[in-house]
């Protein structure tokens, strides 16, 4: 061996140990650069960890030896002096330090919310009842006996000019589904008819009705509006006193619909349109219906 190089020569398994070492440095040196906690009494193999680390990131707890606080004393009691100060300062977190109760940031729905789908309490105004009316044109009715065919016919009263229905005969009904907003509340009806100034018993009665879902008879009147003789050949007759409120009040869960006109005299008399006018009133409800019933109908 000359003076300008030599060669050490290692036994075999001191290479395998140092390249284990070394390894296990790489390994263990992330773990201790990541596994850091708060309180030295409570290690990242603590089980409630993660619990107590955000208490003391969300302000609720200082620690238990101060003025260090390098402490949590996790197997401590709790004193009421202690308990009162973590509720004071969970308060503070949740912003209702001051007694009031903590309002959500945002919510589709929440008591005492700022917002509501991100709307203000500004940006909501009280909408009033509102009265509306549902119009049923004369062709609409359809002949419900069938005994013989309706005929549809123009009448003209002045300048007016209205298509209408004719029943077959006397005694014979029209029929015409209704279908109002749920909730609603019916206010009156408003029929116009062809009169038949022949007819000394008038042209007969309108209703407008209602019937159970599950029941095939058992009509309830909610309106009852009589066609007398008119010197018009179009006039009109209305109904303001629903039967009861309860009957007033549309329920499509429970009832169907109808206006039935009967007991037309054959020949001129005719329907030739019902306004049936409900108010609307904000924020109603059919679970609030009230329940009752009603008396027989002459028609059952």
């Amino acid at each position: 061996m000359d003076d300008k190089s030599f060669t050490i020569r290692v036994p075999k398994r001191w290479v395998r140990i140092s390249m284990i070492v070394g390894a296990t440095a790489l390994i263990v040196a992330p773990l201790t650069a990541i596994a850091t906690h708060t309180f030295n009494d409570v290690p990242n193999t603590h089980t409630f960890h993660e619990d107590i680390e955000w208490l003391e990131a969300s302000g609720v707890t200082k620690g238990c030896n101060p003025p260090t606080n390098t402490l949590f004393c996790p197997n401590d009691f709790v004193t009421r002096g202690q308990m009162a100060a973590f509720m004071e300062r969970f308060a503070g977190y949740l912003g209702a330090k001051d007694g009031t109760p903590a309002q959500a940031d945002n919510a589709a729905t929440a008591d005492n919310a700022k917002t509501l789908d991100g709307l203000e309490a500004d940006d909501f105004q009280k909408v009033p009842t509102t009265t509306q009316h549902l119009t049923i044109a004369g062709t609409a009715f359809t002949d419900a006996n069938g005994a013989t065919a309706r005929t549809t016919v123009s009448l003209t009263s002045g300048s007016t000019v209205q298509w209408c229905t004719r029943t077959g005969g006397a005694g014979e009904r029209a029929h015409a589904a209704v279908h109002l907003p749920q909730g609603a509340v019916v206010t009156r009806m408003v029929v116009n008819y062809g009169d038949d100034p022949g007819s000394g018993s008038g042209n007969g009665t309108t209703w407008l009705t209602r019937m159970p879902l599950l029941a095939n008879s058992g009509y309830g009147d909610i309106f009852a509006v009589t066609m007398p003789n008119s010197a018009a050949a179009i006039a009109s007759a209305t109904d303001t006193t629903p039967s009861s409120v309860t009957a007033a009040t549309i329920d499509n869960t429970r009832y169907v619909y109808n206006v039935i006109a009967l007991g037309f005299q054959p020949g001129n008399t005719a329907i030739c349109g019902v306004d049936i006018y409900y108010e609307i009133a904000p924020g109603f409800d059919a679970a609030a219906l009230a329940t009752g019933s009603e008396g027989p109908s002459s028609r059952d």
